[in-house]
């Protein structure tokens, strides 16, 4: 059962970790890696936290209290000031992120908006920077002689209202000289405990066909609105991502993600994050620990867009996604159960492949959100061959697709809204009259329809 608990959670990000791995080698990199978990677990024991678990590079830590929380996030930038001035040709830097709040317990875990809000804190603090919500400062108030440095109200990712925000102030953060003596740490209170959420679905879940060899790499996608006045993101596939390759069997690489997690109840959700430099290939695997796990598992941009969502191209018909990533950033996997009556436990990795690794193009994925809007790409085609075109709804919600050819002078050649495997859209054996520039164009049939789908172009 689901419990409820109020908790302080602590979020950290080592800044820069992947340029660090290409400039040292993984080796060297590694052994960085190394001390600074020992730095953050050095500060945590003393002030009664405890590492819920380990992010990439980063860590998840609960307290039950405000006050040790901050303690703890300056010995950890203390500890990380010490490192650098013994290893002055390459220092680290590490954010931090601190927020409040009711979470829902799970196992060992801990889920809810105030984990949420902690985390994107920590996301926009810069190295050495330590940032705060506004409740978490008025939890600690006075007490322990911590000095705050308000930062209004941020946008925070994921977020769809600002949060007020503040910076610690240490030496050495942004808001405090040189030479200013850092604020103490708090005695530990009681250790972080409590039993945790049951997270809504956000709609059933239905297998993906994929393999086929494609007839044509399927460029990017269009986002056309339906408000002339106003246009809005509705069907979203970023225009710059390399379309992903479903299903290679083989991987080697650092690991900027490994754990081992577990879906307690059949409709919960869990989302890794973790960050990369611009021009990254990484590739996402999940894994079942039980029989009768079924797993999906997706990857979104740092703004929250769709790159990509897969269930079974990779060995034993499980999820496997991989993607080069054309901006630097904190991108997020989410992992979620292919059919409501399974539940489990399960692996996930996150690996770095090199940037020669090829990804493949024959998949385009889309996403609409409830408002309607257009998507649309452009494939060549050659007169005389026999296509398909094949869409596939990823039943997170399962939108209701409408499909569309439109030829080289702009009319609609061929048109479907169900006739594929399970009621998806499919435009089957198409004998192509003409050369040209054809566009695939796909819609919902009402404007409410949620959902994310693929797109990809068959030779009959």
């Amino acid at each position: 059962m689901a419990l409820s608990n109020t908790m302080t959670l602590l979020f950290t990000d080592l800044v820069g970790s992947t340029a660090m791995g290409d400039r040292l080698g993984d080796d060297d990199a590694e052994t960085v890696r190394r001390r600074f978990f020992q730095i953050i677990e050095e500060a945590v024991e003393p002030t009664g936290g405890r590492i819920v678990k380990t992010l990439g590079d980063g860590h998840m830590v609960a307290f039950a209290s405000a006050l040790d929380a901050i303690g703890c996030a300056i010995a950890i930038q203390g500890g990380v000031d010490t490192y650098n001035s013994e290893h002055g040709a390459e220092t680290i830097g590490v954010r931090v992120g601190i927020n409040a709040g009711d979470v829902t317990v799970e196992g060992d875990d801990y889920f809810g908006t105030p984990v949420t809000i902690a985390k994107r804190l920590c996301d926009s603090a810069e190295g050495g920077q330590i940032l705060v919500s506004g409740l978490v400062e008025s939890l600690v108030g006075s007490r322990g002689g911590f000095a705050f440095h308000s930062l209004g109200t941020l946008e925070l990712r994921g977020l769809s209202r600002p949060q007020s925000a503040s910076e610690v102030v240490w030496r050495g953060s942004a808001s405090q000289p040189d030479g200013a003596a850092p604020a103490p740490p708090a005695r530990p209170t009681a250790p972080a405990g409590g039993k945790p959420p049951k997270r809504s679905r956000r709609g059933a879940v239905i297998a993906a066909v994929v393999g086929v060899v494609a007839l044509a790499a399927i460029a990017t996608a269009v986002v056309k609105a339906n408000d002339d006045n106003d246009a809005k993101d509705d069907a979203r596939t970023p225009s710059d991502v390399q379309s992903p390759t479903l299903g290679s069997s083989t991987v080697s690489g650092k690991k900027l993600v490994d754990l081992i997690s577990e879906l307690p109840t059949m409709d919960s959700t869990r989302d890794f994050d973790f960050e990369v430099e611009a021009g990254d290939v990484v590739r996402i695997d999940a894994t079942r620990r039980q029989a009768d796990v079924d797993l999906v598992a997706e990857l979104r941009a740092p703004d929250g867009t769709l790159i990509a969502f897969d269930d079974d191209s990779g060995p034993g018909n499980e999820p496997q996604i991989s993607a080069k990533l054309p901006e630097a950033g904190s991108y997020s996997v989410v992992v979620r159960m292919f059919a409501p009556e399974t539940n489990g436990g399960f692996n996930l990795t996150v690996t770095k492949l090199a940037p020669t690794a090829d990804v493949g193009t024959n998949l385009s994925f889309g996403e609409f959100t409830g408002d309607g809007g257009v998507f649309e790409t452009p494939v060549d085609l050659t007169e005389g061959q026999s296509i398909s075109v094949v869409t596939f709804s990823e039943p997170v919600n399962i939108a209701d697709l409408f499909l569309e050819l439109i030829g080289p002078d702009g009319q609609v050649v061929a048109s479907d809204d169900d006739s594929g495997e399970y009621s998806n859209p499919l435009i089957k054996d198409y004998e192509v009259p003409s050369s040209g520039t054809y566009t695939i164009r796909i819609h919902p049939v009402e404007d409410a329809d949620a959902g994310a789908f693929w797109v990809r172009v068959d030779q009959a």
